[in-house]
C-alpha cells in the first residue's frame, strides 16, 4: 500500500502533468492557429496583389480604348473598387496609374492622361478631346469622377463653354460643376466630395495670399487643389492647412477659340506635374507629326512650281510663309518636348506658328488651292 505521502506525490504529478498537457495542447493550438491565419492572410495578400494587376490590365485596356473614341465620354462603373483608392502620376514623360499601395501599376508612355493624383470612386468618367496645333496632335484623355467637385468662378463665358461642353445626355458622364460668383468664394463647401477643384478663371481668389474657404478646412491637404488663370498662364495651387500653396504656373499651349482642349486639361489635372508632364508627351508627339506635315508643305511647293498662281506664295513667300512657320514650330515642339531643354522652349512661339500655319491653311482654302489639312 502507498504511505499517504507518496499518494500526495502521485496526486501533484498528476495535476502538473495534466496542467502542462492543458499548456502543450493550448500553445500547440496557438501554433496551428497562427499558422493557418498566416495561410489565410498570405492568401488574401496574394489574392488582392493578383486582384489589383488584373483590375489595371482591364484599366489599361478600358484608357486605351477610351481614348482613341474621339469627343466621347465614357462610364465606367467602378463600384467593387470604391473602397480602393486609384492613383495617378506623371514622371520623364511616362503616366504611371495602379492601385495604391499594390503592385499593380501600368505605365502609359505616350498617351497624355489629365486627372487628378487620386480618386476613390464608384465610377469612373473618361473623356477623350483631340488635341489641335493647329493640325491633331493627338487625343488627349481626360480622368475624373462624380465625387470630385469643381466649382468655378469669374469668366461666365468659358464657365459656359466648358459647362455645356462637359454636360451630356447620360447623367452618368456628367462632371460635377458649379458655376459660383467671386463673391460667394468663402461659401464654397466640400459637401461630402473626395476631391474639391477651385477654378478660378479670372485669376483673383485663387492665391497664396487669400486663405481657404472654410468649408474646405477639414479636408485633407491632398484633396483640395486649385487653378488660376492670367493670361496664356495656368497657376497650380494645393491646400496647406487653411491657406493655397503655389506649385506653379504652366504656359498654356492652344490655338483653339472655342473647346480650348489645352485648357480643360489643366482644369481637370491635380497638379502642375500631371500637366506639365503630359504637355511634353503632347508636344513631342506633335514634333514627330510636325515633320510630316514638313514632307507635305514640300510637296504642295513641288506641285505649284510649274504653276505658281496665287498658291505658291501662301506655301514659301515671307518669313510668314507655311514652310518657313511649319519648319519653326517642329524645332519648337522638339524643345518643349525634351526635357533637358524644355526650359529654353518659348510657349508664345509655338502660338504663333501654330496661328500663322492656320492662317496660310485657311488662305490656301478660300483660294482654292491644295490645303495642309
Amino acid at each position: 500500500m502507498r504511505s499517504k505521502r507518496a499518494e500526495r506525490d502521485w496526486k501533484r504529478r498528476g495535476q502538473v502533468s495534466v496542467t502542462f498537457n492543458w499548456i502543450y495542447i493550448l500553445v500547440a493550438g496557438a501554433v496551428i492557429l497562427l499558422f493557418f491565419v498566416g495561410i489565410i492572410f498570405k492568401q488574401k495578400a496574394s489574392a488582392e496583389q493578383q486582384l489589383s494587376i488584373e483590375v489595371v490590365d482591364i484599366l489599361e485596356s478600358i484608357f486605351s480604348g477610351a481614348q482613341a473614341s474621339e469627343k466621347t465620354k465614357t462610364p465606367i462603373d467602378t463600384s467593387g473598387l470604391a473602397d480602393y483608392t486609384l492613383y495617378f502620376k506623371c514622371e520623364d514623360k511616362v503616366t504611371t496609374y495602379g492601385i495604391k499601395d499594390s503592385s499593380g501599376s501600368a505605365e502609359a508612355p505616350l498617351a497624355p492622361i489629365f486627372s487628378p493624383t487620386e480618386l476613390q470612386t464608384p465610377r469612373l468618367i473618361l473623356w477623350s478631346l483631340p488635341y489641335r496645333l493647329p493640325y491633331k496632335i493627338t487625343d488627349f484623355l481626360l480622368i475624373t469622377s462624380p465625387n470630385t467637385k469643381y466649382f468655378l468662378i469669374g469668366d461666365i463665358k468659358f464657365a459656359n463653354e466648358f459647362i455645356n461642353a462637359s454636360d451630356d445626355p447620360d447623367p452618368r458622364n456628367k462632371i460635377n460643376i458649379e458655376y459660383v460668383l467671386a463673391g460667394d468664394y468663402a461659401g464654397i463647401d466640400a459637401e461630402g466630395n473626395y476631391n474639391v477643384r477651385v477654378v478660378d478663371l479670372d485669376g483673383s481668389v485663387v492665391d497664396a495670399s487669400n486663405p481657404l474657404p472654410p468649408g474646405l478646412l477639414q479636408m485633407e491637404d491632398l484633396r483640395v487643389t486649385g487653378v488660376s488663370f492670367r493670361g496664356n498662364n495656368v497657376f497650380f495651387f494645393h491646400k496647406k492647412g487653411s491657406n493655397w500653396e503655389a506649385e506653379g504656373p504652366v504656359p498654356i499651349v492652344s490655338v483653339d477659340p472655342v473647346r480650348d482642349v489645352a485648357k480643360y486639361a489643366s482644369i481637370i489635372a491635380g497638379s502642375k506635374q500631371i500637366y506639365e508632364c503630359n504637355m511634353q508627351k503632347a508636344f513631342e508627339r506633335a514634333s514627330l507629326v510636325t515633320r510630316a506635315y514638313i514632307g507635305k508643305t514640300e510637296s504642295l511647293v513641288s506641285q505649284y512650281q510649274d504653276d505658281p498662281g496665287a498658291c505658291l506664295p501662301f506655301l514659301q513667300e515671307g518669313d510668314k510663309s507655311a514652310m518657313t512657320r511649319i519648319g519653326l514650330l517642329q524645332g519648337g515642339l522638339a524643345r518643349c518636348g525634351n526635357e533637358l531643354t524644355y526650359q529654353l522652349c518659348s510657349h508664345d512661339d509655338l502660338r504663333n506658328y501654330a496661328k500663322d500655319i492656320q492662317t496660310r491653311n485657311e488662305q490656301l482654302r478660300t483660294g482654292a488651292c491644295r490645303t495642309l489639312y
